[in-house]
């Protein structure tokens, strides 16, 4: 099995994708929305706070939680005075430092959000972001992207072929796996698929399956127009880690198709599940530990 959009580990092949491209946009066309989308996020930058002030921030943050809990375990264990904090002096030292850094956060995270909201409400920003949002329509305008379509993730980046001892098959293993915002919709029996500046085309009829495989995948980036928060990502096994940071899903899923009496997979996460499912009229199998091909 080859996995679209992945590029083998073990050989020197070239990322696998090239055979489904039916259209590519312009040279001049994709020069001039890079310009546009990098102006787009120098614009985004000015909104930046120091980066000294970030770790301000977080050290403010982890000395208030520290106060906080020192605190208050000495009034549950009842030596607040007696044992614990000492004398009064003692807590109120404790008390005025919590306060004053988590002061001091608060006015730093206030102070970013400030940034932020002067940043978007720019008329710099907004012309910046219309130039962008128009060079990127043009390209759809050029590869002829209808209006109707729906946003979603796949998945690119490495996968190895390990043979399994005892069965003899072969586990499929993908490794820095980043997920990018691709527009899908269907056309003339083909699930198209569209990158900026390149469209890609899948015949529903070798659309055989949507594979389930349970393992914990952290998302490159969060391109939905809603918060991961929302209820319906909490059903698609959408987090976020406290301890590795970033937001992550449970599990992903893998599109089996045939193509030249070869077969093929798309990689994407659990949270595009809906779309794929809506557009191939496939739903996806039970999940596994070990995707076997």
């Amino acid at each position: 099995m080859k996995l679209f959009l992945f590029k083998p580990v073990d050989s020197g092949a070239v990322r696998i994708g090239d055979e489904f491209v039916i259209q590519k946009a312009s040279e001049e066309s994709l020069q001039r929305a890079r310009a546009d989308i990098n102006a787009l996020n120098n614009v985004k930058k000015t909104a930046d706070i120091p980066a000294g002030m970030k770790i301000l921030r977080a050290f403010l943050l982890i000395v208030t939680i520290i106060c906080a809990i020192v605190f208050v375990t000495s009034v549950f264990n009842g030596d607040l005075f007696n044992g614990g904090l000492g004398t009064g002096e003692d807590v109120f030292g404790l008390f005025f430092t919590g306060i004053s850094c988590a002061v001091g956060f608060y006015a730093i995270t206030r102070w970013e959000a400030k940034k932020s909201a002067e940043m978007y409400g720019s008329t710099e920003y907004k012309n910046a972001d219309a130039k962008s949002s128009e060079s990127i329509n043009m390209i759809y305008r050029e590869l002829q992207v209808p209006e109707n379509v729906i946003k979603t993730d796949v998945f690119s980046g490495g996968y190895s072929l390990n043979k399994v001892e005892i069965s003899g098959d072969k586990m499929l293993k993908i490794s820095g796996p980043v997920n990018h915002n691709y527009i899908m919709y269907v056309q003339d029996g083909k699930l198209m698929l569209v990158s900026l500046g390149v469209k890609y085309a899948f015949d529903l009829a070798n659309l055989k399956k949507i594979h389930t495989i349970s393992e914990n995948l952290r998302l490159t980036y969060w391109n939905c127009d809603v918060p991961y928060t929302d209820e319906r990502f909490a059903a698609l096994d959408v987090y976020y880690d406290d301890e590795e940071g970033g937001i992550w899903v449970k599990k992903w899923h893998a599109l089996e198709l045939e193509h030249q009496g070869e077969k093929y997979a798309v990689a994407f996460p659990s949270c595009s599940l809906p779309e794929f499912e809506k557009l191939t009229d496939l739903k996806a199998e039970e999940p596994v530990d070990k995707f076997l091909v």
